[in-house]
């Protein structure tokens, strides 16, 4: 691989260099601080799938046969690499632990991979499959259950349900009973946006939220793509 006209193994480092990053700092704070919820994101697989799904086995005939040599095991090593990530936090976590592993989003297979994608920001969205996963393991979870219909949103007010906390009449999700072996009645309140105490947001104040460093192209994409939604002229898009 010629580094100075092909980036690809650039791209890999900086992939592996970040996750590691994420999972070295998650790990340290379940080895040292006391927790009762711990939430880790990794967005690796998702950069990793953009970068190299369409090197992955099959080859399909647009793919030349050197790029394809080279790069056809790099989704599933990536894979694999978190693996072993999740095998050390399941390891902390320990057996008494709910654990709860879950994705927005797939990616397109096979023959439905699209062959060249616009220049526009929301055309990586299109290399997405709308089917996520969720997966989830604890003492008081049915075993070998499959659970129908959930989204992203139910995933707060079954989080709550757990802790025994109510949910949020306000909320548009839905606590995933059926993960229950003996299902609770959640109870509700009006809006957790009522309930006062420190719950680590930006004071109102503070100028410099999580969108201030971040440039204007960038946070467009990130509403083509649905991840956040349109604020509209204000602060976050100042130039």
């Amino acid at each position: 691989v010629d580094q100075d006209k092909e980036r690809t193994l650039e791209t890999i480092a900086k992939l592996i260099a970040d996750c590691s990053t994420v999972h070295a700092a998650a790990t340290w704070i379940m080895e040292h601080e006391a927790w009762d919820l711990m939430a880790v994101y990794y967005d690796a697989i998702d950069h990793f799938k953009h970068g190299f799904m369409r090197f992955h086995p099959p080859r399909r005939p647009h793919i030349p046969e050197r790029e394809y040599e080279l790069y056809k095991g790099v989704v599933e090593a990536a894979y694999r690499y978190h693996d072993l990530m999740l095998g050390r936090l399941l390891e902390l976590a320990g057996d008494d632990a709910t654990v709860m592993l879950l994705s927005d989003h797939g990616f397109h297979p096979d023959h439905l991979r699209p062959v060249s994608l616009p220049k526009e920001p929301a055309a990586p969205a299109m290399e997405h499959s709308p089917f996520g996963i969720l997966c989830v393991k604890g003492q008081c979870i049915r075993r070998d259950e499959l659970v129908h219909g959930a989204s992203l949103l139910d995933i707060t007010p079954t989080l709550l349900t757990l802790f025994g906390l109510p949910v949020g009449a306000d909320m548009d999700g839905k606590p995933l009973l059926d993960l229950f072996e003996e299902p609770p009645a959640p109870a509700t309140i009006p809006s957790w946006e009522q309930v006062t105490g420190e719950f680590g947001t930006h004071p109102p104040t503070d100028s410099a939220g999580p969108l201030a460093d971040m440039d204007r192209e960038s946070f467009a994409q990130l509403i083509a793509l649905g991840y956040v939604e349109d604020p509209g002229p204000g602060p976050a898009m100042a130039g």
